[in-house]
């Protein structure tokens, strides 16, 4: 049950620069406060896992699915 935070989009963003500029073969995953809203902000930024742990099994998801 984490909080988000923010301050990992930038570093996403430049993991995913780093990662082309240098032709490196490396997945980006993240964890920690993800639910559907910062997943997206997330798959947006670069990231190519995302791990959710509490939300997946939260009351917002079951309404989701």
């Amino acid at each position: 049950g984490q909080q988000f935070m923010e301050s990992s989009l930038r570093r996403i963003k430049r993991l995913k620069e780093i990662r082309q500029q240098k032709k490196l073969k490396f997945a980006i995953e993240v964890d920690g406060g993800i639910n559907e809203r910062e997943g997206k902000k997330c798959i947006a930024a670069g990231a190519d896992i995302i791990v959710s742990g509490s939300w997946f099994f939260s009351d917002e998801y079951k309404k989701i699915i």
